[in-house]
């Protein structure tokens, strides 16, 4: 019974926290296309209504993200790095909750690589290591993340080998 209450309360704190946050770029809303008018089949009206939730879900996932990068970076700007953890493994657990297919969702990708850099910023070097490999090896098959994928993976390299001069961009 704990362990659901736990499971529910972290969903629900997030969408408290989104339902109050106001992005200051919001994304364009897609709206599905209706192809046929009136002869439309029934299955098409599903599909359209499964990728309208869809959407909304992906939205909400991308707002999720955009809170917790203010949080932390508000947090590690505080010097307040407990804060931040909190709020990437927030995320993380958030998304984790929210993806059907964990393996194939990138904002769940993009989550364990902002919970690495917290970690890598907080000279937790065990802890960035364990979040930038689960990062690296989820955000490798998606194009957009192609950027922070390599410079986690600059980050991993040099917390293997400290000898290893950082690369550019990297803190």
């Amino acid at each position: 019974g704990f362990w659901l209450f736990d499971y529910f309360r972290v969903e629900e704190e997030m969408d408290t926290s989104l339902a109050g946050f106001v992005d200051s770029d919001p994304a364009p809303i897609a709206k599905p296309s209706r192809k046929g008018g009136l002869g439309s089949s029934r299955p098409q009206a599903l599909l359209d209504s499964a990728s309208t939730v869809d959407d909304a879900d992906m939205r909400k996932k991308g707002r999720a993200i955009k809170l917790a990068k203010k949080q932390i970076s508000e947090s590690l700007k505080d010097n307040h790095p407990e804060a931040a953890h909190v709020a990437a493994e927030r995320l993380v657990k958030y998304l984790q909750q929210r993806s059907r297919k964990p393996q194939n969702d990138p904002h769940l990708a993009e989550a364990y690589l902002l919970q690495g850099l917290v970690f890598y910023q907080t000279q937790y070097a065990d802890a960035a290591r364990k979040k930038l490999q689960m990062g690296v090896h989820l955000g490798a098959s998606f194009a957009h993340l192609s950027a922070q994928v390599q410079q986690a993976q600059g980050w991993l390299d040099k917390l293997r080998n400290p000898q290893i001069k950082a690369a550019p961009g990297a803190p």
